[in-house]
């Protein structure tokens, strides 16, 4: 199955919620600070868990429910929060979306084709977990993600699903809540990317295809015009075998010109390449077969 690979830095910051989808950014006053930093797990999730910790103020010991990452053995992937430069960088697999096949194939239906990939992100408050004295149960919520860069010759989008608040995405979340069922099942944010092939990139290998075959019908009708309807006087001097075997290698020189084209194999090389090659390869046989008949024709009458 073939396969890409999108690298993506990655960079996040505390933030307090205003509403109406607002948040400070990391210099805003009012932005949690954080002080042994922010952990991102890849590729894991979250369960609800019951952790106990002793009260500062009575020294008495106190539980409420929280989440903890349910892989105890997975590793953080980058640490962020306790500065504006903190960051990480993931390769994101691409492959073919479900249920799309045909034109929207990967590679096969160039330009046409359509790629997908997933990530999922769990946040670990370390400086929680340790108020718990227990790994990985500090789990925090990723509010919200945004892509400030472009890919060239692609198009990304992207979709979230925050599972933290649940089905509403306006809820309030209460990790210090005592009542289980007020907390959905689980806390991560999973990220589903969908890669297509911008309009010039399309445009682009549209009009290689009409080259040629504009080309390619415009050298087979002189062919038949020469060989076919006996236009000899065509046939003298070189200009038309001259231009048959250029187009012969001129042809498939187009296709890789072509930004982002996949190697040999597409659907468009089926539909735009091979059969014009063919097609010219074909007339310029027989040009050189009747300007040899030609030659051997005027052999004779000398």
């Amino acid at each position: 199955m073939e396969k890409r690979i999108l690298t993506i830095s990655w960079v996040g910051y505390p933030s307090t919620y205003y509403g109406n989808g607002q948040f400070g950014d990391i210099y805003d006053p009012d932005s949690p600070k954080v002080r042994d930093g922010i952990e991102i797990y890849r590729d894991v999730s979250s369960e609800r868990y019951n952790a106990t910790y002793i009260s500062g103020a009575d020294n008495e010991t106190h539980w409420q429910w929280t989440y903890q990452i349910d892989n105890r053995t997975a590793k953080p992937i980058g640490v962020i929060g306790m500065h504006p430069w903190d960051g990480f960088d993931t390769d994101i697999m691409f492959t073919q979306k479900e249920g799309r096949g045909g034109w929207r194939q990967p590679l096969l239906g160039y330009p046409f084709d359509e790629w997908h990939g997933e990530v999922v992100f769990v946040a670990n408050n370390v400086s929680l977990s340790n108020h718990f004295n227990v790994n990985m149960t500090g789990v925090i919520e990723i509010a919200d993600i945004g892509i400030t860069d472009r890919a060239l010759n692609w198009l990304i989008a992207l979709e979230s699903n925050n599972t933290c608040r649940g089905t509403d995405p306006h809820a309030t979340i209460d990790l210090g809540t005592l009542d289980e069922n007020t907390l959905p099942p689980s806390c991560h944010l999973k990220i589903e990317f969908e890669a297509t092939r911008p309009l010039v990139v399309i445009i682009c290998a549209i009009t290689a295809v009409i080259v040629n075959w504009t080309c390619t019908i415009f050298i087979f009708i002189i062919t038949c015009e020469t060989v076919f309807m006996r236009r000899g006087y065509m046939l003298q001097g070189m200009d038309i075998l001259s231009m048959c075997f250029t187009a012969l290698f001129a042809l498939p020189t187009i296709r890789s010109l072509l930004p982002g084209a996949p190697a040999y194999g597409a659907k468009i090389d089926l539909i735009g390449i091979l059969p014009c090659t063919l097609i010219v390869a074909l007339c310029t046989v027989c040009i050189s077969v009747s300007k040899l008949k030609i030659r051997r024709t005027t052999q004779k009458e000398e």
